[in-house]
């Protein structure tokens, strides 16, 4: 398996291989009748909580947006009679960004969103609403520049920052000295200095979580605390292309394919030995290593029950967000038994990759697993819109990704909806980020990363939603940073 780029994902050398027409879902085939894609707040700017949308004058809380339209909820409830013209405005601080006439277009039955199609001449400009938040960022350094190291960060949170950027200093001289004597001896630079840096910089940012606890529920002082970070240590973190990629979030979001790739090829990479270190550093991170060790704690769990499985037709297997399907190929190295895999993931380049290895398991004329990829987002799992009955009864269904980011209500009715896929004897597996913990620093702080971590009684409580017949069991992957929930169906 080749190491993907430093900064974007290499064009693939072959056309992805060929798909049944029943397998092209999601964005192929929600393009058949061109339909504007929908973005999330967060996906058109850094900073969304700093936007706010009024429709005829009450605020209510942005949902996505489109060149044609926009979705909003509104927490008071209010009656949105269909047809009804309203204004709609966007506001930055006191900066009245786009406004215009909208008609309600569709109202939810338990009032969680309303739908508005915006009329043509005054279609949204997502162009208007980035350069706004640059503008405001621009003007607000230059504001806070003199005051940076000053309050409302507390003072021992400010020391562990300054320490972990003394670090980087340092060793970003003392490794480039090194390649100016020695050029092209980068990765044996890297290599060598790997083993001196890497407990140091463990230490520094277990410290610096330590001190960021006392204020993570504060929304001010933790936006505080990011740009001190930011203009500090993530500067120089981002020379290894992995925190590049997740920083940045080409994608939308920062743990997309490419980065988790990186996670499973777990070596070197970079332009200098420096980036090379911390590239690595990151892959042992405890939440990068648990992504490795959490599928295969899961793999072991397939291949053991594809050994034993007593059906005719092969085991059925499903992966909700299931990036590059890692997973197959460790169940393809460890068991003889069929698997029929249907793999699920809102990028297309993920599917593409993943159908390429599972395609490259096998030498000529040898076995091969089967997989479906579908290509379909979670914004459509989870409106409806595509019912997860779709694919049939599973014999073992897994999400390893995905209840990080959801609230307690929305993880309890995925599990409950993918647990009623089940066959008899048939189980789910999920993971999310463990609770509490002093690594989550550099994601959280370093990166605008943000996870929902649990501890083992609300994982628990996730099971509850099933029934009384359901048998669950809490286990955690070997590297520590996530629990696994099992839940079976008798």
């Amino acid at each position: 398996m080749t190491n993907p780029p430093s900064d974007t994902p290499r064009p693939l050398s072959e056309p992805p291989a060929h798909k049944d027409y029943d397998q092209l879902q999601g964005k192929v085939g929600r393009h058949a009748l061109y339909r504007p894609d929908r973005f999330a707040l967060r996906d058109l700017v850094d900073q969304p909580n700093l936007f706010v949308l009024e429709v005829d004058g009450r605020p209510v809380l942005p949902r996505n947006f489109s060149l044609s339209g926009l979705s909003f909820r509104d927490p008071k409830k209010a009656e949105w009679p269909l047809g009804d013209h309203v204004r709609y405005s966007i506001r930055l601080g006191e900066d009245h960004l786009l406004s215009g006439e909208a008609t309600i277009a569709r109202a939810d039955e338990k009032r969680r969103y309303v739908e508005v199609g915006l009329h043509s001449a005054t279609m949204l400009d997502y162009e208007a609403l980035r350069i706004a938040e640059k503008e405001l960022q621009w003007n607000d350094g230059l504001r806070r520049g003199p005051r940076l190291f000053r309050d409302p960060v507390p003072s021992d949170y400010r020391r562990a920052v300054l320490d972990l950027g003394a670090f980087c200093q340092f060793y970003q001289n003392h490794l480039g000295k090194r390649e100016l004597h020695h050029p092209g001896d980068a990765r044996a630079i890297a290599e060598e200095a790997y083993p001196s840096m890497r407990p140091n910089w463990m230490e520094l940012s277990r410290e610096a979580a330590r001190a960021a606890t006392t204020f993570l529920d504060d929304p001010s002082t933790l936006r505080e605390a990011r740009l001190v970070t930011e203009n500090v240590v993530t500067r120089h973190l981002i020379e290894a292309p992995v925190l590049r990629r997740a920083y940045e979030k080409p994608s939308g979001y920062p743990g997309d394919y490419v980065v988790m790739q990186h996670y499973f090829d777990n070596t070197f990479v970079g332009d200098s030995a420096f980036g090379m270190v911390f590239h690595k550093i990151t892959n042992e991170h405890p939440l990068s290593a648990g992504v490795r060790t959490r599928s295969a704690y899961v793999a072991d769990a397939i291949a053991r029950r594809s050994s034993a499985h007593g059906h005719d037709d092969p085991l059925r297997v499903l992966s909700l967000g299931s990036g590059v399907g890692a997973e197959v190929g460790l169940v393809h190295a460890a068991s003889t038994s069929p698997v029929r895999w249907t793999l699920i993931d809102q990028e297309d380049e993920a599917l593409a990759m993943a159908y390429r290895n599972a395609r490259a398991l096998a030498p000529a004329g040898g076995r091969l697993p089967e997989v479906a990829c579908v290509n379909l987002s979670f914004s459509q799992l989870f409106s409806g819109e595509v019912s997860p009955n779709s694919w049939g009864q599973q014999d073992v269904i897994f999400a390893l990704g995905l209840f990080d980011y959801l609230r307690p209500q929305g993880a309890s009715m995925l599990l409950a909806a993918l647990y009623s896929l089940l066959r008899d004897g048939g189980t789910v597996f999920i993971a999310n980020a463990a609770a509490p913990n002093f690594h989550f620093w550099e994601p959280e702080l370093a990166l605008r990363w943000s996870l929902i971590y649990r501890d083992e009684k609300e994982m628990e409580a996730l099971g509850a939603v099933l029934p009384a017949s359901a048998t669950t069991e809490l286990g955690m992957e070997s590297a520590g940073a996530y629990y696994v929930l099992s839940c079976q169906k008798p």
